[in-house]
């Protein structure tokens, strides 16, 4: 699988170079963001079916495939005239990506089995203390990605009191979308976003509490009058969307005890 090298650029640094490095082709593991595309196999980008590789320059390269034979093309790429290429090289995982120029020649050298490739390599070496510390944060947010799901767990179990369940962030009843019950948008990394979304979920299940004893007080209320007592309900700016959820679960045949 071609892999992206995004992840190492933010713990590593360049530490120097080296020209007519004969690199072997199995450690090169991805191309440029530009042109590999992540999670998609070299054979895919060799077919064009991944990847943004021009077809002109790909196919050029089979001509010259066609002018010799495969060992002499395998040679090609450590040869004197073979164009020089550009490579970074993380050395703590042993693994290059393409820098810049290189591409289509990596995708070919995997293609026909070439075991080496010369190239302009750039040696990168590991910042420990970035290293350390987006490992810190990684680990923050998967923590608080779990601490999250914990919460939507035991909110789902809540709701349930009520009927209602939970589609796409929404609560639902009978299909119709009442109110959305998570933010749109959790930035998990952030110190606070698990404060941040208990005071959401807070806010949430009083508007729920609302909810119910609006629905209580109208009950007591004759039924030829309850249309009258929403509407003027509705005038009222602090409980308008009570009541325009509550008509909405009314006519849904909504009932809780």
């Amino acid at each position: 699988m071609v892999k992206s090298d995004k992840y190492y650029q933010s713990f590593f640094e360049n530490e120097s170079s080296e020209s007519n490095v004969i690199v072997p082709v199995r450690d090169i593991k991805g191309l440029t963001d530009t042109r590999g595309e992540e999670n998609r196999s070299w054979w895919d980008h060799a077919t064009l079916r991944a990847g943004k590789l021009s077809v002109t320059r790909f196919n050029s390269f089979g001509e010259k495939l066609k002018e010799t034979n495969l060992e002499e093309f395998r040679q090609w790429f450590i040869s004197d005239n073979f164009p020089l290429m550009k490579l970074v090289y993380y050395k703590e995982f042993n693994e290059y990506y393409v820098e810049t120029d290189g591409n289509h020649r990596t995708v070919w050298a995997k293609l026909i089995d070439a075991e080496f490739i010369k190239a302009k390599v750039v040696n990168c070496r590991l910042n420990i203390q970035k290293f350390k510390e987006i490992n810190r944060k990684e680990q923050q947010k998967l923590n608080n990605f779990i601490i999250i799901e914990k919460l939507k767990i035991d909110f789902e179990k809540y709701i349930q009191r009520y009927g209602f369940s939970i589609n796409y962030g929404y609560i639902i009843y009978k299909g119709e979308r009442l109110m959305l019950c998570y933010p749109p948008k959790l930035y998990y990394s952030n110190d606070q976003v698990v404060e941040f979304f208990k005071t959401y979920i807070r806010e949430v299940k009083s508007n729920l509490r609302d909810l119910e004893n609006e629905y209580h007080k109208l009950k007591k209320i004759p039924r030829i009058l309850r249309s009258i007592y929403i509407i003027l309900a509705m005038q009222i700016p602090r409980k308008r969307d009570t009541f325009i959820t509550l008509s909405i679960l009314i006519k849904k045949g909504w009932n809780i005890i």
